[in-house]
Parts: C-alpha cells; sequence; structure tokens
C-alpha cells in the first residue's frame, strides 16, 4: 500500500513537472502578451495601416461591409436645417433639404441633378442617411488611429476608428490593393477637420463609393481640399473656398455651407465583362432566337423606352441656357467687373462700402423680351430695355462676398444668364461734432473716428497729410481749418487690420472766411 502510495505521488509530481515544462513560466506569457498588445497597438507607426488579424504573426486585409444609403445614394448635398452656397459652386447630383426650408446660393450655384426642398423624397433620404450613419456607427472598429493624423497615412480596406476628433494635414492615401470592392469606413467620434490643401487620394482600384467617413459632430474641409468619399454627420458640414469632393456631403441635424465648391456624387464603376464577350452563353437551353423580345421591354437596353432621367439637364429637348457670350444661345450680355472703380476701396480683391451703379447691355437678333437683375437671388431690378443702368444699395448689406446675377430672356424665349460677384468691406466711419460740412467751415472743429471690427492702426489725413495714427477703435481728431486756404480740403480716414488689409473712408468740407456783417443805412 505505501509503495503504491509513493508511486502515485512520483507520477502526480512528474506531470505537474511536464505542465509547467509547457508554458515554461508565467512571466513569459505575460511578455508574450504584452508583445502581442504593443504589435496591435503600433497600427500605422511606419506610414500603413491595416487591420489586424487574430493571429499576430499574419497580417490580413479585412473586408469591411459597405451600408446601404437607399434614396440618399443620388444626392451630391443632403442637409436637414439650410444649406447656403457662395460663388459658382457645381453639384454634379442632386441636393436635397428637409425637414428646413431655406437653401440659398443656387444660383451662382449649379445643379446638375434634381433639388428636393422639403419633399417627400428629401423626407425619405434622410430617413435612409439615418439608418446607413447608424450601420457605420455600429461596424466594429478593426484599427484605431487614435493621436494620428490621416496625412502621411496608408490606409488598406477595413475599419478605423477615433474615440474623439480627427485630423488630415497632408496626403491620405487609400489603397485597394487591386480590389475595386474594397470598402474603407472612418469612425469620427467628434469632428473632421481637413487642413488648406489636404488631400485623399484613391489607389490600386479604390473607388470614392466605397468610402464612408462617419463623423459624430461636425465636418469641415479646408480651403482647396481635395476629398474623395461620402460624408455622414450627424450635425453640419462646411466645405471651405475651392475644396472638391468625390463623394457626397450628407447632413443628418445640420446644415451645409459650401463656397465655390465641385461635388460629385460618386458611382461605383460598372462590373468589367467577362474575358470572352462573344462566347455563347453557360444555359444551353437558352433561346436560338436572337430576334425574341427581352424580358423587360422598358429595361434601359430597349431604345424605345423611356430614358430612365428624363428632367436631367442633359436632356436635349430642355431649352437651352447661354453664358451670356457671344456665339452661345439666348441674348450677349455685358456687365462692368464689380465694384466699379468709383466705389473701391484699396483691397485686394477691390471691396467697397458705398452704393454704386453699373451698366447692364444686353443684345440679341430676336430682340431682348426681359431683364431681370438679381442681388443675392433678391429680384432687384426688371427691365425690357436693352441697355440700362442698375442700383446696387451696398451700404445695407453684410460684410462678405456678394453675387449680381443677370437674366435675359429674347423674343423666342432663349434664356442667358451672367453672373458678378463684389466684396462688400467695412470701413471706417468719419463723423462730426457739432459742424456741418455740406456748408463752408470757417472755424476748427472736431472729427470722431470708429474703425471696423478687426483693425489694428487708423491713420488719419488731412489734404494728403497725416494728422493722427491710433490703434484705438475710437477716438477724435481736430481740424485747425482757420489755418487752411479758403479752399476745398478732404480728410481721409485709412485702417488697416493684422493681415495688412486697408480700407479707407473720405469727407470734404470747403474752408471759408466767416461773411462780414451787414451794414445799415439811413
Amino acid at each position: 500500500m505505501k509503495l503504491f502510495i509513493r508511486r502515485r505521488c512520483r507520477q502526480t509530481r512528474n506531470a505537474n513537472s511536464q505542465n509547467w515544462g509547457e508554458t515554461k513560466s508565467p512571466t513569459v506569457g505575460v511578455r508574450l502578451v504584452l508583445v502581442t498588445a504593443i504589435l496591435a497597438l503600433g497600427v500605422g507607426v511606419s506610414g500603413n495601416a491595416q487591420a489586424q488579424s487574430p493571429n499576430a504573426n499574419e497580417t490580413t486585409t479585412v473586408q469591411a461591409a459597405a451600408p446601404s444609403l437607399g434614396t440618399a445614394d443620388a444626392y451630391a448635398v443632403l442637409s436637414a436645417s439650410t444649406i447656403t452656397n457662395t460663388g459658382p459652386t457645381v453639384l454634379n447630383g442632386d441636393l436635397g433639404l428637409s425637414p428646413g426650408t431655406e437653401v440659398t446660393g443656387f444660383p451662382p450655384g449649379t445643379v446638375n441633378g434634381t433639388q428636393h426642398v422639403t419633399d417627400a423624397n428629401a423626407s425619405q433620404a434622410q430617413l435612409d442617411l439615418t439608418t446607413a450613419y447608424n450601420t457605420l456607427a455600429g461596424s466594429a472598429c478593426d484599427a484605431s488611429l487614435f493621436g494620428q493624423n490621416l496625412g502621411g497615412l496608408t490606409l488598406t480596406a477595413g475599419t478605423y476608428c477615433y474615440p474623439s476628433s480627427a485630423q488630415l494635414t497632408g496626403t491620405l492615401t487609400l489603397d485597394a490593393q487591386g480590389n475595386p470592392d474594397a470598402v474603407f469606413i472612418i469612425q469620427v467620434g467628434s469632428s473632421l477637420t481637413t487642413a488648406s490643401d489636404s488631400t485623399v487620394t484613391l489607389t490600386n482600384s479604390a473607388q470614392a463609393c466605397n468610402v464612408f467617413w462617419q463623423v459624430g459632430s461636425s465636418a469641415t474641409l479646408g480651403t482647396a481640399t481635395r476629398f474623395e468619399g461620402r460624408v455622414l454627420s450627424l450635425t453640419s458640414i462646411t466645405a471651405n473656398t475651392g475644396a472638391t469632393v468625390g463623394g457626397a456631403l450628407l447632413a443628418r441635424n445640420g446644415a451645409v455651407t459650401l463656397d465655390n465648391n465641385t461635388i460629385t456624387r460618386s458611382q461605383c464603376a460598372a462590373a468589367s465583362p467577362p474575358d470572352n464577350p462573344t462566347s455563347p452563353p453557360d444555359n444551353p437551353n437558352a433561346p436560338d432566337n436572337p430576334t425574341s423580345p427581352p424580358d423587360n421591354p422598358n429595361t434601359p437596353d430597349n431604345p424605345t423606352g423611356p430614358p430612365e432621367t428624363p428632367n436631367t439637364p442633359d436632356n436635349p429637348n430642355a431649352p437651352p441656357v447661354g453664358d451670356g457670350n457671344p456665339g452661345s444661345p439666348g441674348p450677349t450680355i455685358r456687365t462692368p467687373k464689380l465694384p466699379p472703380p468709383n466705389a473701391q476701396n484699396p483691397q485686394n480683391p477691390p471691396c467697397t462700402a458705398q452704393n454704386f451703379t453699373f451698366r447692364v447691355r444686353t443684345r440679341d437678333a430676336s430682340g431682348v423680351k426681359s431683364v431681370k437683375v438679381f442681388l443675392d437671388e433678391k429680384l432687384i431690378k426688371r427691365s425690357s430695355s436693352e441697355d440700362f443702368k442698375v442700383l446696387v444699395k451696398s451700404k445695407q448689406l453684410g460684410e462678405g462676398s456678394h453675387t449680381i446675377l443677370v437674366v435675359a430672356t429674347n423674343g423666342k424665349g432663349v434664356q442667358s444668364e451672367k453672373s458678378r460677384q463684389f466684396d462688400r468691406c467695412e470701413v471706417p466711419m468719419i463723423r462730426t461734432i457739432n459742424t456741418n460740412l455740406k456748408k463752408c467751415v470757417a472755424n476748427n472743429f472736431r472729427i470722431a473716428i470708429h474703425s471696423p471690427q478687426g483693425s489694428v492702426n487708423v491713420r488719419v489725413f488731412l489734404d494728403g497729410k497725416m494728422i493722427k495714427s491710433s490703434v484705438k477703435k475710437n477716438f477724435r481728431v481736430l481740424i485747425e481749418s482757420k489755418d487752411l486756404a479758403s479752399m476745398r480740403h478732404q480728410v481721409k480716414a485709412v485702417s488697416e487690420d493684422d493681415a495688412g488689409t486697408k480700407t479707407v473712408r473720405s469727407r470734404s468740407f470747403t474752408r471759408c472766411d466767416r461773411p462780414a456783417l451787414p451794414r445799415f443805412t439811413g
């Protein structure tokens, strides 16, 4: 019995010894786990990021799933509150707004598609957008890019996530590795921002239609950014001056703001044809009669069927719209550059703070039936004359860029359009104190200077000679007119901001001697 117990004890000790020999030690096991964790966190350190496989020794490309956008797929821009545009923005795709009602800036912006404003189509598109957004937000994260700038990275297919904000400065490369169906999903917890002149580059068969940016708050594309993919933002989207997008800007709850952009709705390329397009079909029982009618006589392949998009601008039956230049459809339109020289301030580009007039001249062989002039989409002049002037009350406008659009219709009903832009700027205000400069002045007087917002220095000149310089926003200047000659004089205030931009305001007055007292006789 004792011998049996000793043998069982030896077997137990040997078994335990063998088990420890297989796992070496707890310390070594912890080290292996730490090394695996460090490798997983090191995604993108070398400038290339890929989703990691469960096996730490093997890197694979994970195929993310593209969500369905439903009816929202047709839109280049979709917003919930407002859509605001400045300049000649071009949308190649539909424009949609729901439940908001305000779309401004079209024209001068162009929509090469259909505008759906607070209608059933836009409402359904918003519902489909919400579904797609939630699908993207629920996608499992394959690799975290926390703390990394997207600029300089090369990403392969997969889902990448930022727990908070994301920044793109420079160039982000999306590499499909030869797979045109590769899907890229970038989840951003809060805001997405791109610096000026940043770029998203698609390589090796990557397609913009398969790139999705799910943004938890707002997205801002910097000036001249070249962006690829569909942006699905919880709140607002802003595309700054000159930014271009191959994809779509889709805002669930906020506004979309545009400024001289080109937004082209992305469409995935059709599947390539088989290697031998002339080979017979695989089905040996297919009918041999080549003249048999197609199963669906209204398919796009049937030349007698109705067009799929009869209301698009490419419809040849739609009346042409000319650009106002000689040789194009519709009347020829001639307008000067704005603002006119007599209303300009020395700024680059020139700006104005004054009301001004400009001349509109139209010509057409069939005669000009009507001409309409719009200021920021509001009709300010209607005329049947071929040559007339228009007053622009720029003093009533806000600071920034404004657009004049002239629409002329000839005797055959063909239209042409021409637009001009100008900048309204704030200039110093010169206010006299207890003095009427419309009358001649014989005594010294004071003027009050009120600087525009952003001014860092204001200089005051009298007949070209500086008499005061100040960094204050508001100050007064004494004009010693008693020492001046009896003639016309000018007071000029020049304001300059920290960027070196100057604005000017001037006032003129006449210096005269005090008239002699009348004599009474008799």
